[in-house]
């Protein structure tokens, strides 16, 4: 079974290749995709995790402290789990690694945007308590609407 092949673990930087190549998957082919991903790993060593699978890589999750904010909140910028390891828990598991990890450096809530009809995903945070805070139009341009959804830790 797929679920006992696979862990969560920190990233590292032999991880870069197959993480901008999932990260470029969701949003297309870019540098500006590779420098997000390279400058996320020195950016926030602590809350970058990935799913280890057999084959490689087969997810990630990228998470960060928001500077000034006092008391302190987090934000979980990337959530990303390759098909073949959907609705096995590792979603589930990468995004409670990022929690765990905003949580031990001091943040209060956790926040975090999904697109509208990201079913599968707002089932997901639903199920882990976030809740809807606001609904954010154009958020990432035109037809980018955005749900913001947060969590008290």
């Amino acid at each position: 079974m797929i679920r006992d092949a696979a862990f969560i673990r920190p990233y590292a930087d032999a991880d870069f290749e197959d993480v901008w190549n999932m990260n470029a998957g969701m949003q297309g082919a870019s540098y500006e995709g590779a420098v997000f991903v390279r400058q996320a790993a020195f950016l926030y060593p602590q809350s970058f995790f990935v799913l280890q699978g057999p084959q490689g890589v087969s997810g990630f999750t990228i998470a960060a402290l928001v500077q000034g904010h006092h008391p302190p909140e987090g934000w979980i910028l990337r959530l990303h789990v390759a098909e073949e390891y959907r609705r096995s828990g590792y979603g589930r598991m990468l995004l409670r690694a990022s929690i765990r990890s905003l949580a031990v450096s001091g943040a209060g809530k956790v926040l975090l945007s999904v697109a509208p009809d990201n079913v599968a995903a707002l089932d997901l945070y639903t199920s882990e308590g976030f809740v809807l805070v606001s609904r954010a139009e154009r958020y990432f341009g035109p037809g980018k609407d955005r749900l913001i959804m947060e969590k008290s830790v």
